[in-house]
């Protein structure tokens, strides 16, 4: 059903008549069964209020016009209100509706056409309330005048609905006052709820459950004040628990309501409940003494000064062997006592058939009398007898000869290679990265940041304030727009230069820096780091100087910032394999060289330029033949005192309807389609969202760091380009398949970027940088934990008289370098057998 529709509009649509018949015959079965006089159909977004007949020999619905939940005139709340009261005013009718007596229909029996006149609850006079009895509803004549009071709409001109007064805690105060001593109270808990807690209390000798609300929590006062007019309400139900007295505690603002009890307590409370011995004073009445707060006694706390973990063996442990396991081995070793299971695969496990021997069985006394005999030859072990996928296939091609393979026949044995060669894959070796910057012993760890506690992090950031602009843009060709697949062009490599000068050394930060204009100053690529940190794999460092009040975030010289990442979130990880053209650094590598001839190649070379007011800050002599980039340095307000100045590069511009749009140029390289599972040459024109959801996928890192420097820069458009190797194994000749066009503001919902939590992680680094003490500092995301740390580093420990020095000796070699593995010489004598 769409906003307008009506209910005789379904029943004349052909294409919708069926599913309206059903759901009205499920319904009005339901109402026979039950034997209801009303009934209703809901979508939850709109309603459809119904009442049949009350012969039942008269098939007959009588429907309301669909009500929707943002409907003003009349609302949706007033309508469901009417509809409870003209059930509750119908309840009688019940007796007259049996449902045997409802005959069946006729197999040839025809819906008859609907008709508005034949709709009494569809006009607005029958959906406005009526005067309610006296003991009918919520509210009574002895509640508070506005809370749950039922306004006639006809006398006041307004919606049926309860128009509740806005309780205060004054309000309170008028409630009638009840003592400790007068509820009886005990320190037996019946439950805990959203407002408050439930206590076991006695009223005159009556065992009671008393309700305390507490004022502290938002939305008790109007709970409390709903709750009681409820309770009075509804006393002559027998189903309802009786309500006794309600009131709040003496000298306090806690409201309290006591209901009859006949059940259970839950627990007991070791005081009388947080909110009876918290007694908060009320603004109106003075406080008095307190009563004695329960005795707690604290535990005794074993200090073990020789290591970690109890000093003694509790007496129910005593006996017990216990064989140490490291974390990377498997449940099912450690939970085997026997020592069989490492015997299921012929000695060819990790530890080569070894079991745990503290668990073993030995029987010390053996009787010298009792020999036993076996004069049997013995039989040599001629071990199991290893899987041969290729046995049988000689058969198979004897069988198949001269007959075409079909289909399913195909798509079978490439599914039994698979399954062959995944056979071992949940005992391959975890792949471990090194990471960016060597870290030495002698620099102290100043603060660990575990990602997980970045994830609640938020800070909305103002407007950004534009201080300068400088460069000139090329404007983009609109002819690589038409580029397909089958229309592919291939990648030229290009010359022009481009510069990736850090924080310190650029010469517009020096000057904002000399003149105040800021508290921290560093470069989009170094933020959309920091951003996007949650979701990196890969180590990378940022180097933190601490100068007076200012705050300077730089990069190393080399750093692997300055190249783009490839496949750092695939399910297949990249190996780091220096001959390996599809490893780590040579992909990396690939990729940055990609991007780079790309971003210059779209754009049109000799063509008019757009002047973005003062000259390439990078520009030197002017002989350089330099990139199409400019910098735009922006000003954000991260705190009261705190200021930020982000240098941020653009690629290009697009004539856009007229007007010129800031543009962002990257590209997306693919580099063997056998590994990511995709090929974009024949997916690309077809499943261009499933491309893109495969690059998603793999490279969550890169693409929220592309989106967020975007957002940052205040780029309107986001130009993708996809782009392969014109062979797999050919790193050096690529071609365009083609480009695509993103907004950022949507492709961030889209990859579920939140950039409240991004300038949340920002603001908590640069809170907890302006903490440090002056000097230098770096921040090291570990290779192979999703944690960030900061070192604190000499002033020259980066210059390369420092890096030659040699490591001391009698340091240990940092922890997070994992040694090689035993098991790897057993993996490897196992591969070589598999090749054999």
């Amino acid at each position: 059903m769409q906003p307008g529709d009506k209910l005789e509009d379904l029943l004349r649509d052909p294409n919708r008549i069926d599913t309206c018949v059903l759901a009205l015959q499920q319904v009005y079965g339901d109402a026979v069964i039950d034997e209801a006089p009303l009934l209703f159909v809901s979508n939850y977004h709109s309603t459809v209020f119904l009442k049949r007949s009350e012969h039942v020999c008269d098939k007959k619905l009588w429907a309301s016009e669909p009500i929707w939940w943002d409907r003003q005139q009349p609302s949706a709340r007033s309508c469901w209100l009417t509809f409870l009261r003209l059930a509750d005013e119908t309840e009688a009718v019940k007796a007259r509706l049996p449902q045997t007596a409802v005959p069946r229909t006729a197999d040839n029996y025809v819906l008859t056409q609907v008709s508005s006149k034949d709709r009494p609850l569809a006009t607005k006079r029958s959906l406005r309330t009526r005067s309610r009895p006296a003991n009918k509803l919520m509210a009574s004549s002895s509640t508070k005048k506005g809370y749950g009071a039922f306004h006639d709409k006809a006398a006041s001109g307004a919606d049926a609905a309860l128009s509740p007064a806005a309780p205060v805690e004054a309000d309170l105060a008028n409630e009638r006052e009840l003592s400790c001593e007068d509820l009886g109270l005990t320190d037996t808990l019946l439950g805990n709820g959203q407002y408050g807690q439930t206590l076991l209390g006695a009223v005159a000798g009556e065992t009671c459950a008393v309700k305390l609300y507490d004022t502290r929590r938002n939305g008790s006062i109007s709970a409390y004040f709903h709750e009681k007019c409820c309770l009075q309400a509804l006393q002559t139900r027998a189903s309802v628990v009786r309500f006794m007295v309600a009131g709040r505690l003496q000298d306090t603002l806690y409201p309290v309501i006591v209901t009859s009890f006949a059940g259970k307590p839950v627990s007991k409370l070791s005081g009388l409940g947080t909110i009876v011995s918290c007694k908060r004073a009320c603004p109106r009445t003075t406080q008095k003494a307190m009563p004695a707060q329960p005795f707690f006694q604290v535990p005794t706390v074993e200090d073990n000064e020789d290591g970690w973990g109890p000093t003694t063996v509790p007496q129910q442990l005593e006996g017990i062997p216990y064989a140490p396991f490291s974390k990377g081995e498997k449940v099912s070793k450690i939970s085997d006592f026997t020592g069989s299971g490492f015997n299921r695969f012929g000695g060819r496990g990790r530890d080569q058939g070894q079991g745990v021997a503290v668990f073993n069985f030995f029987h010390n006394e053996e009787e010298d009398s009792f020999h036993l005999v076996d004069n049997r030859p013995t039989q040599k072990n001629k071990g199991q007898r290893r899987f041969n996928p290729q046995r049988f296939a000689h058969r198979n091609t004897q069988f198949n000869r001269g007959q075409p393979e079909q289909p399913h026949q195909a798509r079978q044995k490439q599914q039994k290679q698979r399954q062959f060669q995944n056979f071992h894959r949940d005992n391959q070796r975890q792949v471990t990265y090194s990471s960016s910057v060597d870290i030495r012993p002698e620099w102290p760890v100043v603060e660990s940041i575990p990602f997980t506690s970045l994830a609640k992090l938020n800070f909305t950031v103002g407007q950004p304030e534009d201080i300068a602009f400088c460069g000139a843009l090329e404007y983009y060709d609109k002819v690589y727009d038409r580029v397909t697949p089958k229309a592919d062009r291939p990648l030229k490599r290009t010359n022009k230069v481009f510069k990736s000068v850090t924080t310190s050394d650029d010469p517009v930060i020096r000057k904002l820096a000399s003149e105040d204009k800021a508290t921290v100053f560093m470069t989009d690529v170094l933020l959309t780091s920091l951003m996007c940190a949650p979701r990196s794999v890969y180590s990378w460092d940022i180097v933190v100087t601490r100068a007076g009040d200012k705050l300077f975030f730089d990069k190393r010289d080399g750093s692997n910032l300055d190249y783009l990442t490839v496949a750092e979130t695939a399910p297949e990880s990249v190996l780091e394999e220096k001959d390996n053209i599809n490893g780590v650094q040579q992909l990396s590598q690939e990729a940055t060289a990609v991007n780079q001839a790309f971003s210059q190649q779209v754009l049109v070379a000799n063509g008019e330029k757009y002047e973005c007011g003062s000259k390439n800050p990078f520009a030197g002599d002017g002989n350089e033949n330099l990139a199409s980039t400019a910098y735009r340095y922006r000003k954000y307000k991260v705190s009261a005192e705190t200021e930020l100045v982000v240098r941020c590069e653009i690629d290009g511009v697009l004539k856009h309807k007229g007007q010129d749009e800031l543009l962002s140029v990257k590209a997306l390289n693919e580099f063997d389609p056998k590994l990511t599972g995709v090929d974009w040459r024949h997916k690309l024109e077809t499943q261009r969202g499933a491309v893109l959801a495969t690059e998603l996928k793999n490279n969550a890192n890169k693409l929220a760091k592309w989106t967020a420097a975007a957002l940052v820069s205040g780029v309107e458009i986001i130009k993708l380009g996809y782009v392969s190797r014109a062979h797999p194994r050919d790193t050096r000749h690529h071609v365009i398949l083609g480009t695509q066009v993103c907004k950022p503001k949507d492709f961030a919902m889209q990859i579920n970027l939140h950039m409240e939590n991004c300038w949340g992680i920002v603001r908590a680094v640069i809170d907890l940088c302006l903490k440090l003490d002056e000097g230098k500092y770096i921040i090291v995301k570990e290779p192979n934990k999703p944690v960030m740390r900061l070192y604190s580093v000499p002033e020259k420990a980066f210059e390369q008289n420092y890096t030659d020095e040699a490591m001391p000796e009698t340091e240990e070699a940092p922890a997070d370098e994992a040694p090689e593995k035993p098991e790897d010489k057993d993996d490897d004598k196992d591969k070589d057998e598999d090749e054999e």
